[in-house]
């Protein structure tokens, strides 16, 4: 994480499990299509907390603009989806980072 991301409105207001799971959803950037899945229950294993605090964390991530929402997970036919994220951090679909987050406003 580079200095000006940590020094913005938006990443101070966030709190500490909303901060750890913005590194952990960093951490499955693989450089390839900026797709990253992640449900609810693999957020409170990663977090290691209940499913309020995940549901919060996640909900603050795509609120301060870090994340964006591709595909909503879902649970049909017996075939589980986890929530398909995007870092507005990296390239992503436009080809240019929105960094939605250094625009968030209080």
């Amino acid at each position: 994480m580079y200095r000006h991301e940590l020094d913005c409105a938006a990443y101070r207001s966030l709190s500490t499990d909303a901060r750890a799971l913005l590194v952990e959803m960093r951490s499955l950037y693989t450089g390839a299509d900026n797709r990253i899945h992640m449900s609810r229950r693999e957020a409170e294993r990663r977090l290691n907390v209940g499913r309020r605090r995940a549901e919060h964390a996640i909900d603050e991530l795509v609120d301060r603009g870090f994340v964006r929402v591709l595909r909503i997970g879902a649970f049909q036919t017996k075939v589980a989806h986890a929530t398909e994220y995007e870092l507005t951090n990296e390239a992503g679909r436009d080809k240019t980072p929105s960094k939605e987050y250094m625009r968030w406003v209080p």
